[in-house]
């Protein structure tokens, strides 16, 4: 089904961008124009086709934390938008049954981190198998499949944001 979302969205790109590039008239009356596209345009046209994508995969947008800039140095910049998720006073939150959440992302993350095996594919191997019933650390109700392995994005964010876990 996966591979069906992507081929459907590879075709619907393809649809999109061919339906918006044209050669234009072939037989002019005056002379040509600009073929400079501005910042502005190639940035909306990028953000059409990233829309196309998000909602033939059903991807939803990552929540991106407000910078909290108020003035502005150039068009379209933080301090110009003011865009971004507010995060909650209590980012991070010890849910009692051994899991953490990220209240910016919805992250889930063991609270005992402790137990990965120190290779890769053991890593992936603990993570498919992981429990509720399977670990003493974990009363959450997760079954076998719930859990996976952060991607690269996922860790660093985590990394970076040197979290502060508060009790629920």
């Amino acid at each position: 089904m996966k591979h069906l979302k992507i081929k459907m969205a590879v075709i619907l790109l393809i649809t999109a961008l061919s339906s918006t590039i044209t050669a234009g008239d072939l037989d002019p009356s005056g002379p040509p124009g600009s073929t400079m596209n501005s910042l502005e345009d190639i940035f909306n046209q990028n953000e059409e086709i990233l829309d196309t994508l998000n909602t033939a995969l059903d991807c939803p947008e990552a929540p991106v934390p407000a910078t909290g800039q108020s003035t502005s140095y150039g068009d379209r910049d933080d301090g110009e938008l003011r865009i971004g998720v507010q995060p909650e006073s209590v980012r991070f939150t010890d849910n009692g049954d051994g899991t953490i959440t990220d209240n910016l992302t919805n992250l889930v993350w063991m609270r005992n981190a402790n137990q990965l095996e120190s290779t890769w594919q053991g890593a992936i191997d603990f993570c498919s198998s992981l429990s509720a019933a399977s670990n003493a650390d974990l009363t959450d109700g997760s079954l076998a499949g719930d859990w996976r392995l952060p991607n690269r994005s996922e860790l660093r964010d985590v990394v970076k944001s040197k979290p502060t876990i508060h009790s629920s």
